[in-house]
């Protein structure tokens, strides 16, 4: 089952590669890599890596699934979302590298077969999500993303 360990990594670099169109295109490269992820978590399924450094079993493919399904769909609202939000300042070139940040790490979390390594995943959701609500630059989410940190981080 070596497939499977290559969809592991795929499901992975996708939204890296996606990433690459910093300056050109990230809008659809970042729609297209959710499709293609979703497709990948879809094969994942049958295809599942041996145990290794991926572990995935029939709960952790329904969370890939799920997060796959609402990467893939965010990504097409955010189209319309964030071309309206363009006037308040919002990079849409950094709003997409931090969602595709944000699906890697919690791709990552899923599948990871290490108990530390899951946890620095966790974290790295946690700091791109506080990331993500930093991209509107204002006072609102400035108060919106410390309090976050302190309620994610308080536990």
């Amino acid at each position: 089952m070596i497939a499977g360990t290559w969809i592991s990594i795929l499901l992975l670099l996708v939204p890296g590669v996606a990433s690459i169109f910093y300056f050109r295109k990230i809008r659809m490269a970042t729609v297209v890599g959710a499709g293609i992820d979703e497709v990948l978590a879809a094969l994942l399924y049958w295809l599942r890596p041996p145990y290794g450094f991926f572990f995935v079993d029939r709960l952790s493919w329904v969370f890939i699934f799920m997060i796959t399904s609402i990467y893939l769909l965010s990504s097409i609202y955010s189209l319309k979302y964030i071309s309206d939000r363009n006037a308040t300042g919002v990079k849409q070139p950094t709003y997409y590298l931090l969602m595709n940040l944000f699906a890697i790490s919690m791709l990552f979390s899923a599948q990871v077969n290490n108990y530390g390594l899951m946890w620095v995943g966790i974290e790295a959701t946690t700091i791109s999500s506080a990331l993500l609500i930093m991209t509107e630059k204002s006072e609102e989410s400035l108060e919106a993303t410390w309090r976050y940190i302190i309620l994610v981080s308080a536990g």
